[in-house]
């Protein structure tokens, strides 16, 4: 008996702090993760994010697809296939992207 625990009770403290530590250092993983789609957006810190669909169409900042840049339209967020595209200003300063881009919205 050490510090009036048995050894047995000693065991089975370290058995469960391990497991508490192996939680903590290996989470479980989640149940709605991520879904890989390819899509990948530019978020304010400078890094790349993976994201849905929906949300890469409505982006106005930087955008990838399988890690190539991407340059191109905007849609309107929940626009439909028909919807014009938005014309608000853009991160990008290419020709392609500022295409849509309204006349007061555009780089000096």
């Amino acid at each position: 008996m050490i510090s009036g625990r048995t050894e047995s009770e000693l065991v089975d403290q370290n058995e469960i702090e391990v497991k508490e530590l192996m939680e903590i250092l290996y989470p479980k993983c989640s149940d709605n993760p991520i879904p890989v789609t390819g899509y990948s957006v530019m978020s304010s810190d400078g890094s790349w994010m993976p994201a849905e669909r929906s949300i890469w169409e409505s982006w106005t900042g930087l955008r990838a697809v399988w890690n190539n840049e991407y340059h191109g339209s905007v849609k309107l967020f929940g626009g439909s296939e028909g919807t014009p595209p938005y014309t608000g200003s853009r991160v990008c300063r290419c020709k392609i992207c500022q295409e849509h881009v309204a006349s007061n919205h555009k780089p000096n």
